[in-house]
């Protein structure tokens, strides 16, 4: 039972323009959404700012597919399904060969993530249009190489950083805050 709509953690939170005494579903229901909270993200320490551009600009397409999908949201037992997947993910997602539920039974990230990236690139093309280089696209590719190749990860970089220099969590956080070490430590 959640006493205050602040109290209500998800993956994305939905936001509106609160008026002073309004709650935000008030304020929501009075002129719809505003803004969404992504608070699924983890802090990338190696990137400047805590996330990569590339991650920033892949959010942008997932988003604006999200947005403009014909969908009505998933039954609960399909829900249950996301929230399973999600926690499989977060606890071994750099590990190979991980598999994730689907309707159709268990099947490997990579395949039941492709019908997405499917969608997601010719977006990202339509995104790209006028600009000098295609950044949503080679974001979206980039995602796609991260997903096949959990190598890429910047956790699997960390962890590789911190073997090659014998390095404890704690060593390694030290090091990459010295502002001429955290390039190295990230190499």
């Amino acid at each position: 039972m959640l006493q205050l709509e602040n109290e209500f953690y998800s993956a994305i939170r939905l936001k509106g323009r609160v008026r002073k005494g309004e709650s935000h579903l008030d304020a929501m229901q009075r002129d719809g959404v505003e803004y969404a909270e992504v608070r699924i993200l983890d802090n990338n320490p190696l990137a400047t700012h805590g996330i990569a551009l590339d991650t920033l600009r892949f959010l942008q397409v997932l988003l604006l597919d999200a947005l403009l999908a014909d969908e009505t949201g998933a039954p609960a037992a399909e829900s249950d399904l996301v929230q399973e997947n999600h926690h499989r993910v977060a606890l071994a997602g750099r590990q190979p060969g991980l598999t994730l539920f689907s309707p159709d039974g268990e099947k490997p990230l990579p395949q039941l993530a492709r019908p997405i990236f499917s969608r997601l690139l010719p977006l990202a093309r339509l995104m790209d249009r006028g600009l000098p280089q295609p950044v949503f696209a080679d974001a979206v590719r980039h995602a796609w190489r991260q997903l096949v190749d959990p190598s890429l990860l910047p956790s699997a970089q960390i962890h590789r950083a911190m073997a090659r220099a014998r390095l404890s969590h704690h060593a390694y956080g030290v090091q990459l805050l010295k502002p001429s070490t955290a390039l190295a430590c990230a190499a």
